[in-house]
């Protein structure tokens, strides 16, 4: 197998997250209410976790100010959030790893991830190796897809609840 294949499989997955990084956006948007381009110039001033954090907070406002008979909703967005840290550090390992081309004794063609750490803490520099086919990405894949599926539906829950707060609204 080429290894320029597991490249294009890096490529798409920093891809794909760029689009759950815009479906995140999109609903901190929603949340917000207000002014459009104000809350989008504030967003971009943040990174992912603190995007994260502030949806999860306003998700949960935007919930307590319409009762509790939408906790599964709030419930349903924090273990969402919560996927999505995970998936975001993920993405950090593959975006700041160098990476080098590597020859399995089965004659397939990868690459080598690796990645340093400094742990403050212990006091060591940690140093991680991966080595990546191009069918190791399919679980990251997999998981980036069902992600965004879950964005667009809670955009859309959002969006259902929205008009039925205001139909002039949204």
């Amino acid at each position: 197998m080429n290894p320029e294949v597991a490249l294009q499989r890096v490529g798409s997955f920093i891809v794909q997250f760029q689009q759950l990084e815009a479906q995140v956006n999109e609903i901190i948007v929603l949340l917000a209410g207000g002014n459009e381009e104000v809350t989008r110039i504030l967003i971009n001033e943040l990174e992912f976790s603190k995007r994260l954090k502030t949806a999860d907070v306003l998700h949960g406002y935007f919930f307590s100010l319409r009762g509790r008979e939408h906790t599964t909703f709030r419930s349903d967005f924090h273990t969402l959030a919560t996927n999505l840290e995970r998936i975001s550090q993920r993405r950090n390992e593959l975006v700041h790893s160098s990476y080098h081309y590597w020859i399995t004794h089965e004659k397939k063609l990868g690459l080598i991830r690796k990645n340093s750490r400094l742990r403050g803490a212990k006091g060591i520099l940690e140093q991680v190796e991966e080595e990546l086919l191009p069918e190791s990405f399919e679980q990251d894949l997999e998981k980036v897809n069902d992600l965004s599926i879950q964005l667009e539906q809670c955009r859309q829950d959002l969006t259902s609840i929205i008009y039925a707060d205001d139909p002039n609204e949204a």
